[in-house]
């Protein structure tokens, strides 16, 4: 899932604020041209002396309405008006306080923006919401830059100055829009459920069709919801009831899916969710079922629990359909060809897709049942250390074969545990099954042998994961430092703070952790500093052109010290060659794994071949 985009609980900021028919120009009747397009002269003046002051080549007030983001006043812009879908402060208007987007080129919501890739060149947008006497917003004060910039909290201050500034004149404009667009809401709204109704998602519907054709490549989803016999409900339960369980449906809807996603009542029993992105058709999957999961279980309705199914349908843009009606059709269409066919609760536009689905469905199964029954098996990666060239630490990998489909991929089940709920039975099993072999080493290995076990953030979140542990350590007698917790770079980048505390109590247990894929994170290394890493891990991609590229060698080199520095262990993995390994040895890696080495091997192969190299190695 495209996670960089929901990152805001507001339903609308994806989008800009919603078009209705004729707005525009019932806005200026009603507030006057002189208001909405026409230069102000002082406050022409409050924007050129804030583009002085923080020296940027544009400085404006814009006032979003309709289809249109009207230009009040403004510096280093010439235009009246400009397309409300184009212009940033559509966005802008929906913050709390400002939007500031230090460098749009690394922003998901604007990377692709006409107006960032094309001659506008815009790097940098800082816009500050201005607000009516009653809270509502009226517009924005923004600046913008063709350079990215670093814009500190002094700078945060110093535009809320100057938006406060310009909305001291602004504020009776205010009161007469929130009074007009109260009703233009109200006019968009569904009545039982609070959500927009038919004419309103119509209307987001072609907008959001307007927006991604604006774009380069951009998409988004569609989701239906169809209430499963709602005729029975009214019929039978009688007209309170049937108002309460599409209030209820329509909470539930909108809480599952909150982030970032717009729904609404579409017709009497179908709601409509506009998603944010194209996704894979995994990530429809995980969205369908996380709605049928959350209709599944007690579903409270006036004090009573009731039974409501729904079936949901998903189509994506621009592949089932380039107009809103379309795209909407075609979930409608796959719900009914499923439930035909009794198939599933859910199904894609795409009968492509609908194949894979199936497909995963049945991998997912075989999957639960392989955890449940322990079908799976734990192989071991021997780790070199380079000090003594002898093994005495192990990666725990997990392998599955299913009797019929035969060697099952980690990189294809196991997203599949983490999204099916699976992952921390299947990391329990993991983890109590390299302990229980890791406590056979000893005879084999110098010293204390260790075990690495891979673990996600997922699993580290849940409460019951340290008593789960606590249990394993006690039952296997694995010492705690011979257990070292292996998780990604990547998940650190965007988890830090969430897992410090947990990984801190686990810790103080004395078991330890390693950062794997070390170097592709792309981010600052602050969390190095706060969080107890014992280890990091030099991904592959850099090892395997460290004897041919010099970028690759200096790269490794900086992260071998870099640890060092840290009185960290370095770990190399994808060693393959030699001459790989003699370059490592020379950058005082400490330890070293890959096939150059071994293979993962079961338990008693890694027993034999560590016994048989150690026993070579020099003392």
């Amino acid at each position: 899932m495209n996670e960089a985009i929901l990152t805001n609980e507001n339903e609308f900021d994806w989008l800009p604020a919603p078009l209705h028919p004729n707005e525009g120009a019932r806005m200026r009747e009603l507030l006057s041209l002189d208001l909405l397009n026409t230069s102000d002269a002082s406050l022409d003046q409050v924007t050129r002396l804030a583009a002085r002051v923080f020296d940027v080549p544009i400085a404006h007030i814009g006032l979003p309405s309709g289809d249109k983001n009207w230009i009040k006043a403004g510096v280093g812009i010439d235009i009246p008006s400009c397309d409300r879908v184009m212009s940033f402060c559509g966005h802008a208007i929906h913050e709390p306080d400002m939007l500031v987007v230090e460098d749009t080129w690394h922003d998901p919501r604007f990377a692709n923006h006409p107006m960032v890739r094309g001659s506008a060149n815009i790097r940098f947008y800082a816009g500050a919401v201005i607000r009516g006497r009653h809270d509502e917003p009226l517009g924005t004060f923004c600046l913008v830059d063709t350079e990215q910039r670093i814009f500190s909290e002094e700078d945060r201050v110093k535009l809320r100055h100057f938006r406060d500034i310009a909305q001291d004149q602004m504020v009776d404009f205010g009161a007469k829009r929130k009074k007009f667009e109260g009703a233009v809401h109200h006019a968009k709204q569904d009545e039982v459920t609070g959500l927009l109704n038919e004419a309103g998602l119509q209307e987001r519907l072609d907008q959001a069709v307007q927006w991604a054709q604006s774009g380069d490549g951009s998409g988004f989803s569609v989701l239906v919801m169809k209430i499963v016999k709602f005729t029975d409900i009214k019929r039978g339960r009688g007209p309170a009831i049937t108002k309460a369980v599409l209030e209820t449906a329509g909470r539930t809807l909108a809480k599952t899916l909150a982030r970032g996603c717009i729904h609404g009542r579409w017709r009497e029993d179908v709601f409509l969710t506009i998603v944010p992105y194209a996704a894979p058709g995994d990530e429809l999957i995980d969205l369908a079922r996380r709605v049928i999961s959350a209709f599944s279980t007690k579903f409270e309705v006036k004090g009573e629990v009731m039974p409501v199914r729904v079936h949901v349908g998903m189509s994506r843009f621009p592949a089932d359909g380039q107009e809103g009606q379309a795209l909407a059709d075609a979930a409608e269409h796959a719900i009914a060809d499923f439930s035909a066919k009794n198939l599933s609760n859910f199904a894609l536009a795409d009968q492509n897709l609908n194949t894979a689905m199936t497909e995963r469905l049945d991998l997912e199964k075989r999957l639960r049942l392989a955890i449940h029954e322990e079908k799976l098996t734990v192989v071991y990666q021997p780790k070199i250390n380079v000090r003594g060239e002898h093994f005495c630490e192990a990666e725990a990998l997990v392998r599955w074969t299913d009797p019929e489909l035969g060697a099952v991929p980690p990189d294809r089940f196991i997203p599949i545990a983490e999204t099916a709920g699976l992952i921390d039975a299947l990391g329990a099993f993991v983890l109590k099954k390299a302990c229980e072999d890791a406590v056979t080493w000893d005879p084999d290995t110098r010293g204390k042998s260790s075990v690495a076990v891979n673990v996600s953030v997922m699993q580290i979140e849940n409460p019951a994961f340290l008593d789960t542990l606590r249990e394993v350590l006690d039952q296997t007698g694995l010492a705690p430092d011979r257990l070292i917790l292996e998780l990604t770079e990547s998940t650190l980048m965007t988890n830090a703070s969430g897992i410090r505390d947990e990984m801190s109590v686990i810790a103080a247990l004395g078991v330890r952790f390693a950062i794997d894929d070390f170097g592709t994170g792309y981010a600052n290394f602050n969390y190095l500093r706060d969080l107890p890493i014992h280890s990091l891990k030099i991904d592959k991609t850099f090892v395997d052109n460290i004897t041919e590229h010099d970028n690759h060698a200096r790269i490794c080199h900086a992260m071998v010290t870099l640890g060092r520095t840290l009185d960290l262990e370095v770990v190399a993995e994808g060693v393959e060659t030699s001459e790989q390994a003699i370059f490592l040895k020379a950058y005082g890696c400490g330890q070293l794994q890959g096939f150059h080495f071994s293979m993962p091997l079961c338990n008693d192969d890694f027993r034999k071949f560590v016994r048989t190299r150690n026993e070579s190695a020099p003392i």
